[in-house]
């Protein structure tokens, strides 16, 4: 399986690492390594379940596509969190500052 997929993995690198960095353009770019790294690590990992090996390249595409989403929604909800900590910050200092002035 090592050879065989390091075949494929050196045919197909280049393309699946352009493919990624047009999906995320300027927002996600400094992901771009990551997703394709943890898409090589699938990839690898999955070599075996794929029955018809001459369809690696759009298979890999869809392994970086769902990489790529879930770095998406991490982002989101790093963004999301994120703000609700600013918020909660934001109600408990005024809210401490009530208590402190109405005693």
């Amino acid at each position: 399986m090592g050879n065989e997929f390091m075949d494929y993995y050196l045919k197909y690198k280049d393309s699946i690492k352009t493919y990624l960095y047009k999906k995320a353009g300027n927002n996600f770019i400094c992901h771009v390594e990551d997703m394709f790294q943890d898409t090589i690590y699938l990839s690898m990992t999955r070599f075996h379940q794929l029955r018809e090996k001459d369809k690696f390249q759009p298979w890999a595409y869809r392994i970086a596509d769902s990489i790529f989403y879930k770095y998406i929604r991490m982002e989101n909800k790093r963004h999301l969190y994120g703000d609700m900590e600013e918020i909660y910050d934001n109600i408990y200092s005024d809210a401490s500052r009530r208590h402190i002035f109405e005693d």
